[in-house]
């Protein structure tokens, strides 16, 4: 820890969870404690639903995400290239079971290994019910994201989402959490691994 009670060594976060359970509150949270950027997924998503007029509520053609996943690899790239390595980043992506699920995930870490930047994948999670109540926030709907509760519960119903396996996996039920809590006790674990001498992107636990 540094001596403002932060994490002293360069990290990677990435937040992970349906619609609703708080990734990119959490990720500003983040954000405003300690410096790191947001790279929230709406940041990939924003260029093309803005260009389609999405409405946050009708269905999107399927070919949409093929020119997302377009976006986000330009967007790792700049992260491996040229962002300067004292910077941490905050990730967060809906991110669905299978295995293009298991394909971005490795990308991710493979991102923080090139940053030699301490990896952190986290599980949100969330009672259905206050979902459903979160997603309908007028904030959601200005950054053109899901704002219908039905759709919410539909894909809930019928999408998995990706569970990596990782031996430093944080799963964190936010239901009664505040961003600010959240954040605390996601930067605590961060702040418990070490940097591998490898640039692995990861740490082994402390002891």
């Amino acid at each position: 820890m540094s001596a403002a009670g932060q994490p002293s060594h360069p990290y990677l976060i990435y937040l992970l969870g349906y619609p609703g359970v708080g990734k990119y509150t959490i990720a500003a949270e983040i954000a405003t404690m300690t410096g790191a950027v947001v790279v929230d997924n709406q940041l990939m998503n924003h260029p093309v639903l803005t260009l389609l007029g999405w409405d946050g509520v009708s269905i999107l053609p399927r070919e949409t995400w093929r020119y997302v996943a377009g976006i986000r690899e330009a967007l790792l790239r700049v992260l491996e290239d040229l962002a300067p390595r004292s910077i941490s980043h905050v990730l967060t992506n809906a991110l669905e079971d299978g295995p293009e699920g298991a394909v971005v995930f490795a990308r991710i870490r493979q991102v923080a290994a090139a940053r030699d930047a301490v990896f952190l994948p986290v599980v949100l999670t969330c009672d259905p019910a206050e979902q459903a109540r979160r997603v309908t926030g007028v904030e959601r709907a200005r950054r053109l994201k899901l704002t219908d509760p039905e759709q919410l519960r539909a894909y809930m119903a019928t999408t998995d989402m990706y569970v990596p396996i990782d031996p430093h996996l944080f799963t964190l039920d936010t239901t009664d959490l505040s961003p600010a809590r959240a954040a605390e006790a996601i930067l605590h674990r961060v702040a418990t691994l070490r940097q591998r001498p490898t640039g692995a992107g990861a740490a082994p636990p402390a002891g």
